[in-house]
């Protein structure tokens, strides 16, 4: 969830210009689909890969205008970083301006939180920024 890395766009330092992308199916965009179309049990390798490349196509053209002048570094978590890991490579191979680096990370291991059913009905009724911000502390 791109919110979850608020912090570092509140609390980079001034000359640090910190762009998160939300991806489809994630955090705020979890209702629209990863892939387009047809329902995702139909789905063949060529269409999933079709929609990825159109997905970091995408994101190349982005980043492209976004980074025409000055160092950039691309970071991904989970999925979003072989998402970045695949846009690194496409800006190189199509000759854009390339990262000064490329940081990608997984996730630690599986955990639950148990909650009261109280909490769990106070939580239901918070604003999503109040409960992530909840869940850092």
């Amino acid at each position: 969830v791109a919110m979850s890395l608020e912090p570092w766009v509140h609390e980079a330092p001034e000359w640090l210009e910190v762009r998160v992308v939300e991806l489809p199916g994630h955090g705020f965009r979890a209702a629209e689909p990863i892939i387009l179309g047809e329902a995702q049990e139909h789905l063949d390798r060529e269409r999933i890969a079709f929609e990825f490349g159109r997905l970091v196509s995408s994101l190349v053209e982005e980043t492209s205008l976004l980074v025409s002048s000055g160092p950039f570094v691309l970071f991904g978590f989970s999925f979003g970083a072989f998402v970045a890991f695949a846009v690194a490579r496409e800006l190189q191979r199509s000759g854009c301006r390339q990262p000064l680096a490329l940081f990608i990370a997984g996730r630690g291991a599986p955990h639950c939180i148990f909650m009261r059913p109280a909490e769990l009905e106070l939580l239901a009724t918070r604003p999503g920024e109040d409960v992530l911000r909840w869940m850092g502390e």
